[in-house]
C-alpha cells in the first residue's frame, strides 16, 4: 500500500454566488466521498483549508512572513485528502471523484515519500 496526497485546487464553492442549498449539496458530495473512503479503509486524513493564512519564506537568511496564500499560486489550495491505496492509478481514480472538479478545479495527485 502507498500513501498519496490529493491536493484540491480551485473550484471552491462560494455560497454567496451559488446559494446556500447548492453549496450544502456540493459539500454533501465531499462528506459522501469521505465516508466511502473511510469505509474502504483508504482514508487517512483530509481537511478543507481556509483561504487566509500566511507564507513563511527566506530572504537572504532571514525568515519573512507574508499574509495570505502564496500570491504566485495559479489556483488556491482549498483542501486535501491523504489516502492509502495500492497504486497511482487507484489514487487517480479517487481524484476523479472529487467534487471540486465539477466547479472547474483540479486535483494534484502526489505520492508520499517513504523513508525506510
Amino acid at each position: 500500500m502507498h500513501k498519496y496526497l490529493l491536493i484540491l485546487k480551485g473550484g471552491e464553492p462560494d455560497p454567496q454566488v451559488m446559494g446556500h442549498e447548492a453549496f450544502m449539496a456540493h459539500m454533501a458530495d465531499y462528506y459522501t466521498l469521505t465516508e466511502k473512503l473511510r469505509a474502504s479503509g483508504q482514508f487517512v486524513a483530509g481537511e478543507g483549508l481556509d483561504s487566509t493564512g500566511s507564507v513563511v519564506s527566506n530572504d537572504k537568511g532571514q525568515p519573512v512572513v507574508t499574509d495570505g496564500p502564496l500570491p504566485e499560486a495559479a489556483e488556491l489550495v482549498g483542501g486535501f485528502y491523504l489516502i492509502e491505496v495500492g497504486s497511482q492509478a487507484e489514487a487517480e481514480a479517487i481524484a476523479r471523484q472529487m467534487p471540486n472538479l465539477q466547479l472547474g478545479g483540479s486535483v494534484e495527485v502526489r505520492p508520499v515519500m517513504k523513508y525506510d
